[in-house]
């Protein structure tokens, strides 16, 4: 067992480099795509591997502060990455099926991306997904959860309300 220690402070101090190298290997390539040496012959005058994480495009979820807002309008979210938040009332593992409540409304979550799935039954949950349309009802389809337990909702509001206003601003 002491023998397999130093291995896996080795490999997690070289998972860390390899990250470091990677986003260094980023600002590299960033500079062959504006260099004046590269462009003529459309090759870097370094090889550079771009690493992977960086050439996902994952859009940012569409802010919604009450599910209120997806039950009265629900095809303007239909298909579209939205940021909601609401309390866990039920939760099947084995379907991969969880319902969040919030304002009298409902909502479906399919947790199959989420694993493990691990809040409890009453956890305020906040949740960036996609919003499926299937067989006449909304399902999230989220690719990142957090609790939102310890946080003052009202305040959060207000900020994401005034945040609202302001980005209405550049539309």
């Amino acid at each position: 067992m002491l023998s397999i220690l130093p291995l896996i402070l080795t490999t997690s101090r070289r998972l860390r480099n390899a990250i470091i190298r990677g986003i260094m290997q980023w600002d590299f390539w960033m500079h062959h795509v504006r260099c004046r040496r590269c462009l003529p012959s459309l090759v870097p005058h370094a090889v550079i591997v771009t690493p992977l994480f960086f050439s996902m495009q994952v859009p940012s979820g569409q802010l919604v502060l009450r599910l209120t807002e997806i039950r009265d309008d629900p095809q303007a979210f239909a298909n579209k990455s939205v940021r909601l938040k609401g309390i866990l009332k039920t939760f099947d593992p084995g379907a991969n099926l969880a319902t969040i409540e919030y304002d009298d409304y409902q909502l479906e979550i399919d947790t199959a991306l989420l694993d493990p799935f691990s809040f409890p039954i009453g956890a305020m949950i906040e949740f960036i997904g996609e919003l499926q349309s299937n067989e006449a009802k909304l399902i999230l389809r989220p690719r990142v959860a957090r609790s939102m337990d310890t946080l003052d909702l009202e305040l959060y509001e207000k900020a994401a309300q005034y945040k609202r206003k302001y980005m209405e601003q550049f539309q």
